[in-house]
C-alpha cells in the first residue's frame, strides 16, 4: 500500500511538471542577410536554424535548437537545448522580439575562434498557428573571434 501512495505522489508530480509545459511552435529559419559589424561581407553559402519554442512556468523556452551560420570560410554550428529567454531591459530595436542570450555555437571552424551573441525572434509567433502569421523575423547578433561580428537576418515559417 506504501508503494502504490509512492507512485500515485510520483505520477501526480509528474502530470504536474507536464501541465506547466505549452507548444508554442517549431520554426525553420533561413538567412537571408547578413550585416557586417567589421570588416566582412555578405552571407556565405547558407545559413538556418531550427528552433523548438515552447512555454514553461510562464516564460518563454528554446526547448530544442540546432542550425548553422557559414560566411566568408567561417562555419559555426549550432546544437542546445532548454535556453531561457532573458528580456531585454530596455529594448530599443527589437521590442517585439524574444531575446535568447548566450546563443553559442557548439562547434566552430574558419579563421575566428569561436561564436558567440544572443538570438531574437519576434513574438508574432504565437499568431502562426491559426494562419494569421506565415512568417516571422529573426536576428543572430553575434561576434567571433576578434575580427568578425554582425547580425544575420532570419526568416521563420512554421515547421511541419
Amino acid at each position: 500500500m506504501k508503494s502504490l501512495l509512492v507512485f500515485v505522489v510520483m505520477l501526480a508530480a509528474g502530470l504536474a511538471q507536464a501541465s506547466n509545459r505549452e507548444f508554442v511552435e517549431s520554426l525553420e529559419c533561413k538567412g537571408t542577410a547578413f550585416r557586417p559589424g567589421s570588416f566582412q561581407e555578405g552571407l556565405g553559402d547558407s545559413a538556418a536554424l531550427f528552433l523548438d519554442v515552447v512555454k514553461k512556468d510562464g516564460k518563454i523556452y528554446l526547448e530544442e535548437f540546432g542550425g548553422n551560420v557559414y560566411s566568408n570560410g567561417y562555419y559555426g554550428i549550432f546544437h542546445g537545448k532548454d535556453l531561457a529567454e532573458k528580456p531585454f531591459q530596455r529594448a530599443s530595436k527589437y521590442k517585439n522580439h524574444y531575446r535568447f542570450q548566450d546563443f553559442d555555437a557548439a562547434f566552430t571552424a574558419g579563421a575566428e575562434s569561436g561564436m558567440w551573441g544572443y538570438l531574437v525572434v519576434n513574438k508574432d509567433i504565437h499568431n502562426m498557428r491559426d494562419g494569421g502569421v506565415k512568417e516571422v523575423d529573426a536576428h543572430y547578433i553575434f561576434q567571433a573571434g576578434d575580427h568578425m561580428g554582425g547580425t544575420v537576418d532570419f526568416v521563420c515559417s512554421r515547421s511541419w
